[in-house]
């Protein structure tokens, strides 16, 4: 009876937490100034903790079917110390959402000019950089953890003092579908990064790694060189818990052997997108 009494309890009491962790004010304002009636009546997007809008004189674009709470703003995912400070925001180009993401807080997202995209399932760490003036194309289900920098332009122009070369100091950044952007990586201006490829922390990535590697590379230095191929990220929580429990259940073995070829995602939400 106990039991059963606390399991009926359960969802008010998460429902309860979220509304306490919730900034209604910021969530309402953002919403309702970027989106139109229709959607913004859904509040897709919902604001945790502090949020600090610098401009909203651009766009923030929501594509596909809208549901309440799929863009999370300064959510905890990471536990890292600076997820409790705020997010920096400013949108004077176009920021695109192709379905849910998370972005942590202490991450400071400016958009310039241009457009950055977030595909379906993106999750942006806390304390992460991540600063356009051309683009930046992030696939579904690639990940940046946190304190990393992504950022298309070098801000200033560096001139060679014999020459008088003045080189460009922006490109465009595309970093492909499933990939793991480990902590404190950099990636620079002009980088490219195929599909389900993984970077080891603190790397520095500043070219087009398409024309080095295929896709499921493991790329790590400074700068980046492929180290391993045929890799993968796995991201879905169910799997990483059987894998959990299978090595601390074998401490004698180091590996676990699965089916051969590409780990297929499932097509419900992740955990971590999930609103409550």
């Amino acid at each position: 009876m106990k039991k059963l009494f606390k399991k009926k309890l359960r969802p008010f009491y998460r429902f309860s937490k979220f509304i306490l962790k919730v900034n209604l004010l910021k969530t309402m304002y953002i919403n309702f100034k970027t989106q139109s009636f229709k959607n913004a009546i859904k509040l897709p997007i919902v604001v945790y903790g502090k949020l600090s809008i610098y401009s909203l004189r651009g766009s923030i674009i929501i594509d596909g079917p809208i549901t309440t709470g799929m863009i999370q703003l300064g959510k905890d995912i990471d536990h890292n110390p600076i997820s409790f400070c705020p997010i920096k925001l400013t949108v004077d180009g176009t920021l695109r959402f192709k379905g849910h993401a998370v972005i942590s807080g202490g991450s400071t997202i400016t958009v310039w000019e241009g457009e950055v995209e977030l595909g379906k399932f993106v999750s942006i760490g806390s304390g992460v950089q991540l600063k356009s003036v051309s683009a930046i194309w992030v696939g579904e289900y690639s990940r940046i953890v946190a304190l990393c920098t992504i950022m298309d332009t070098n801000v200033h122009y560096v001139k060679n003092i014999l020459s008088g070369e003045i080189s460009r100091s922006f490109s465009p950044i595309k970093i492909g579908n499933n990939c793991w952007i480990n902590q404190g990586t950099v990636v620079a201006k002009g980088t490219v990064i195929p599909d389900y490829c993984i970077t080891a922390r603190n790397s520095f990535l500043n070219k087009n790694y398409s024309n080095l590697c295929s896709s499921h590379s493991l790329l790590a230095g400074t700068p980046a060189k492929v180290i391993a191929t045929n890799t993968q990220r796995i991201f879905d929580f169910e799997k990483e818990t059987q894998l959990n429990i299978f090595f601390r259940d074998n401490p004698e073995k180091n590996s676990f052997i699965d089916s051969e070829g590409i780990f297929v995602e499932p097509d419900s939400i992740p955990q971590i997108f999930k609103l409550i």
